[in-house]
């Protein structure tokens, strides 16, 4: 079956919903898709279907050039919030920071989605953390097993 040339009213009803700010699901619910069948129809719209992804890509860069936000523009932003973090001490703020320009400079896949280990960001001279004592009878030892998605603690007696 040949791929028709134009989107349907429900299609163009999506990208309207999309753009606005709704999650996919949200879009596609909004534009008359059955609860069961809107995260799919979101997936498909958003990354299989050639009429709406491109409606999107050109609704966003539109945005873009009208707002004349760019990837230089960003970086100057994200720098501005990066030393405001370190002035006001905020280690989480500087951390996401620094995130964000790694995906910004193409350094993190922006959709690997993957399981994380659980890790700690100490920076020096703004984060110092307390140190942590922890003591235990003599007659239990504490094991730490690391897992995909967290660090847990289990205790042997």
């Amino acid at each position: 079956m040949a791929r028709m040339k134009q989107m349907t009213p429900r299609q163009a009803k999506f990208v309207a919903e999309y753009l606005k700010g709704k999650s996919g699901a949200e879009a596609a619910r909004a534009a008359g898709y059955s609860p069961g069948a809107a995260r799919t129809r979101a997936h498909e719209f958003l990354n299989e279907h050639p009429l709406t992804m491109a409606a999107v890509a050109q609704a966003r860069e539109a945005l873009r050039t009208e707002a004349n936000f760019n990837a230089e523009n960003a970086m100057r932003e994200l720098n501005d919030a990066m030393e405001f973090a370190r002035q006001t001490k905020n280690a989480t703020a500087l951390a996401r920071c620094i995130e964000l320009r790694a995906k910004l400079s193409g350094l993190l896949d922006v959709k690997d989605k993957g399981p994380t280990a659980a890790f700690q960001i100490n920076i020096s001279g703004i984060d110092t953390p307390a140190p942590i004592s922890v003591s235990a009878p003599a007659s239990v030892s504490i094991d730490v097993v690391e897992s995909a998605t967290s660090v847990t603690p289990h205790v042997f007696r």
